[in-house]
């Protein structure tokens, strides 16, 4: 089991590593959050919480995602 900590206080949480759709390797994915597989995740992006991360979005650069639903 990967862990990382997304410097929220709550420090190393289970995660992994999004594979974007054209497989390349994405940023920082929290297991509790959720991204579809369509979306994008630049590898410097975060995504944590309860995020949920829909349809054909883009997390792009050093972008953090932390919670409610972003499409």
């Amino acid at each position: 089991m990967s862990e990382h900590d997304f410097g929220d206080g709550r420090g190393p949480v289970p995660a992994k590593r999004h594979i974007n759709p054209d497989g390349s390797m994405g940023g920082w994915v929290a297991d509790a959050a959720h991204v579809d597989r369509g979306v994008h995740v630049d590898p410097a992006a975060l995504v944590y919480g309860e995020a949920r991360v829909c349809g054909e979005a883009q997390v792009c650069g050093e972008e953090e995602v932390s919670s409610g639903v972003h499409e």
